[in-house]
């Protein structure tokens, strides 16, 4: 969860419902304001991130030569290192604010959720400049990729958020990288 005090992950084994609760709240209580804020899941590359066997596998895979070279190729960019890699799932009532990746990155989102439709909510709106409108609505469809060039331009964007859950109770669930390029 994010709000206006600072990103923090909270794991279920290391802090209790209540804890992870009230920070989510905070979340809500800043996106009603209108502030940049966001609540979802993610497994990261850290101790936790290391237990899980399938994002390992999947970090290893997109950190590999043939996917950069790849990337490269389709984007017409250098791709360095991957500087950031992580699993997100959104459940229901969770959302990303309007933002914008900063720094010459290449970000992609591969999503991974089968089943996934717009009425569930947790699209991804890509605004104009001004961040007043909305030049395209993706709906995360499985395995539809989304690239984003950070060093050619802003691009302001945000997750809706969850109002359904999907077939079968599916979660919105994405990989999420960045390559500094």
């Amino acid at each position: 969860d994010r709000n206006k005090c600072a990103p923090v992950d909270y794991y279920k084994n290391k802090h209790s419902k209540f804890e992870i609760e009230q920070e989510r709240e905070k979340a809500l209580q800043e996106y009603h304001q209108g502030n940049f804020c966001y609540s979802f899941r993610r497994v990261t590359d850290n101790q936790q991130g290391k237990e899980v066997s399938s994002f390992l596998e999947i970090k290893a895979f997109l950190d590999s030569k043939k996917f950069k070279f790849f990337l490269s190729e389709i984007t017409k960019k250098s791709i360095n290192t991957l500087s950031l890699c992580y699993l997100s799932w959104f459940d229901l009532g969770d959302f990303l604010a309007t933002h914008c990746d900063s720094g010459s990155c290449i970000n992609i989102v591969i999503n991974f959720t089968k089943g996934w439709e717009s009425n569930h909510g947790g699209l991804t709106f890509i605004l104009d400049k001004q961040k007043e409108n909305i030049i395209e609505a993706l709906v995360p469809t499985y395995l539809s990729t989304l690239i984003i060039d950070t060093g050619e331009k802003s691009i302001p964007h945000f997750v809706s958020m969850v109002n359904s859950v999907g077939v079968r109770g599916a979660k919105r669930m994405a990989v999420v990288a960045r390559y500094d390029a």
